[in-house]
């Protein structure tokens, strides 16, 4: 993580943000299980796979070179699905 906060901060804040607005969504899910025409299971294991997310992105795993990207020396960037 200290070699990301020197070379890519600006990113690093971007995913603390993101994981922050999970852990939001996440406790949103939680609090919601429970009312009528909910499906519990489905929501406590969506919460759940929320915050899994969100400790990867607090702990760098997205960056280039995180636990989360695989990476080889022909691979580029990936291709972006914008227009698709």
């Amino acid at each position: 993580m200290n070699r990301a906060l020197i070379e890519q901060p600006q990113l690093i804040v971007n995913h603390l943000h993101i994981a922050k607005a999970l852990d939001g969504w996440a406790t949103r899910m939680e609090e919601n299980a429970t009312e009528a025409g909910s499906d519990e299971q489905f929501d406590k294991g969506y919460a759940k796979a929320l915050r899994e997310v969100s400790a990867h992105l607090r702990q760098c795993d997205y960056l280039p070179g995180g636990a989360m990207i695989e990476e080889s020396e022909d691979d580029g960037p990936p291709p972006l699905a914008f227009g698709v």
